[in-house]
């Protein structure tokens, strides 16, 4: 496989998604605006009572007015396990878990700049899939990400935060997968491919060259370094370029795959993002074996 490619799959996995209609045609909140939504979030308190709302198109909205995104948040992951081991399905009705998991990770998508993000990637496909299939990493993430939230670092950082919180559901998600179908049919796996795409290469990076260990360097100024050095790339400084991962092959595996990138086992255990990819209908082994 060429390393644009791999740059391409590792960043996000866009680029050929373009002729999918399963990505153009796909709208995150489907709903309608419904009357009392910001009622029912003000008295809601458990996971499902977030979830009968979920599909109004004021959900979102419903959640910011009434202050109730953390809380929100924390119901949805009572159902799933988003700091269990990312290769074991968590506890529970599979079904619920992955409905679950899918509205939280938007939750933490929608309520941040990374929702523009992935809107735009949207519409960049729409117009031009060409677009995004390019050899720089540096090139990729300025084609995706709009101006107003590159030249803003707060607002960049706030994205980058929103698709590792949101990684942590799609890794759980993807882990309940069984034979490459999910257990509800009210959540599509092609509605999730952009934003986990994403959240699990800024994974990766930050596992490979953000460690941290809590005391001296905590989680957070970990993620604060990794969106820094980030956007430094939209100045051309490359100095301290983390996407330089994104062109080794031998690490590729780790975004699809469980396991020790340099030496995966045969037969390879599939990971969350390989699930998703694969319940969404594509080919994961023609597409890392592609040209």
């Amino acid at each position: 496989m060429k390393s644009s490619r791999i740059a391409t799959l590792a960043l996000a996995s866009i680029f050929l998604l373009g002729s999918c209609d399963a990505i153009l045609g796909f709208n995150l909140f489907e709903g309608m605006v419904q009357a009392g939504v910001v009622g029912n979030i003000e008295k809601a308190e458990t996971a499902d009572d977030y979830m009968a709302e979920s599909d109004a198109d004021n959900f979102i909205e419903a959640l910011e007015e009434t202050d109730k995104v953390e809380e929100a948040v924390a119901a949805l992951e009572e159902v799933y396990d988003p700091d269990g081991d990312p290769e074991t399905p968590p506890p529970g009705d599979p079904a619920e878990a992955q409905e679950a998991a899918a509205v939280a990770a938007e939750i933490m998508i929608y309520t941040t700049p990374a929702g523009e993000v992935v809107d735009n990637i949207i519409e960049v496909i729409a117009g031009d899939p060409a677009a995004l299939n390019v050899d720089d990493p540096a090139t990729l993430v300025a084609a995706i990400i709009p101006p107003a939230i590159s030249g803003d670092p707060v607002a960049f950082e706030e994205t980058i935060l929103g698709f590792l919180d949101a990684w942590e559901a799609y890794a759980a998600l993807g882990a309940s997968i069984t034979g490459g179908e999910l257990a509800t049919d009210e959540v599509q796996a092609g509605d999730l491919i952009i934003a986990a795409a994403i959240g699990a290469a800024l994974d990766a990076l930050m596992d490979q060259f953000y460690p941290y260990d809590g005391t001296l360097v905590t989680e957070e100024d970990a993620r604060a370094s990794l969106a820094a050095d980030l956007i430094k790339l939209f100045d051309g400084d490359t100095s301290n370029d983390p996407t330089y991962l994104m062109t080794d092959p031998t690490l590729v595996g780790g975004f699809l795959y469980a396991g020790d990138p340099d030496a995966l086992p045969d037969p390879i255990p599939p990971a969350p993002l390989y699930n998703i990819l694969l319940a969404a209908g594509f080919d994961v082994a023609a597409l890392m074996g592609g040209s």
